[in-house]
């Protein structure tokens, strides 16, 4: 029998990933910058939402009269976080003018607070040597991660929070209008990215790397804070360097740091030979004597290296942005 509700997932994710290969276009590509830590501005999105978002929810909810569990200290914010959130949600479903006004609120936050982290964190060693920049980058995911998980009050440490559904007034049909929401924000990154290379153009020499990590960061972090409002809930575990960072950074190895369409068909093939991993996992455990995920990253490093030794790109590769 197939499973409609997995391929609505799988479309809803390929556009996400497809959208951080773009954000990382423009760093690599465009900027030519030695960038590897791209799962930071995925996790900042998905903190905005869980930080900010979840508190502003919990607390027009309590104005509007309903009686929620104790939230205020860090302990029973996490305790308490699924029963809030069914509360909460039940109230966001009768006003849903104010659910999509968090909704955005949370995607333009998550945008600012990613690129001024992702330029804020890169900004020492801008103008050093490449390497620099690509060592900092690369060990910023585990810092950050580090970081999120000792402060509880940001994603609930390992256990997570559950987020209220903004869009609870949509009674049937989520997971298609996610896809919707998906394809969207994908194409209007897209059609926004000749605009904002030309704007960078103009402001070639004046602080244009710090600019075009702002911008990349940002369009990566609307993604993180995407696909917590897509799951409702919010983990450090969803947003580890592998799946945000690797795997796109692979699809750029394949397609190249320019044309979109190679890129597109690069996103398909790759996130296609990930969605058939998921789906036949428990036949592929027949055959290996070690958990999936290791099966997974195994076959990342092999494609990446084979990528490599094939196009022998890199960061900063000579392909140009079209």
């Amino acid at each position: 029998m197939v499973d409609v509700d997995f391929f609505l997932y799988a479309g809803a994710y390929f556009f996400m990933i497809f959208t951080v290969a773009r954000g990382m276009t423009l760093i690599i590509g465009y900027g030519r910058l030695h960038y590897l830590g791209f799962s930071v501005p995925v996790l900042v999105g998905g903190f905005t939402v869980s930080a900010l978002t979840i508190r502003l929810a919990y607390l027009f909810a309590e104005m509007n009269g309903v009686s929620l569990l104790p939230w205020i200290s860090t302990d029973a914010w996490v305790e308490n976080s699924q029963v809030n959130a069914e509360l909460v949600s039940a109230f966001l479903g009768t006003m849903p003018l104010l659910g999509i006004g968090l909704f955005l609120l949370s995607l333009v936050l998550a945008f600012l607070l990613a690129g001024l982290l992702t330029w804020g964190s890169a900004k020492p060693v801008l103008r050093l040597e490449p390497v620099y920049l690509a060592v900092l980058s690369y060990t910023l995911p585990s810092f950050f991660a580090y970081l999120s998980l000792s402060f509880v009050s940001l994603g609930g440490s390992y256990r997570g929070v559950y987020v209220p559904d903004v869009f609870a007034f949509i009674t049937s049909g989520r997971e298609v209008f996610f896809l919707v929401v998906s394809g969207l924000v994908a194409l209007l990154v897209s059609l926004l990215k000749g605009r904002m290379i030309r704007r960078l153009a103009d402001w070639s020499g004046v602080g244009v790397d710090g600019l075009v990590l702002f911008i990349g960061g940002g369009i990566i972090g609307v993604i993180g804070c995407l696909y917590s409002f897509r799951y409702l809930f919010v983990v450090q575990a969803n947003f580890v360097q592998m799946f945000w960072g690797w795997w796109p950074l692979l699809m750029l190895v394949f397609a190249g740091f320019g044309l979109d369409r190679r890129l597109l068909v690069s996103v398909f093939c790759v996130q296609l030979l990930r969605m058939i991993i998921v789906y036949l996992r428990n036949t592929i455990v027949g055959f290996i004597f070690f958990p999936v995920a290791f099966f997974e990253s195994l076959l990342l490093g092999l494609l990446m290296i084979l990528g490599l030794l094939i196009y022998q790109r890199w960061p900063g590769a000579n392909d140009k942005i079209k």
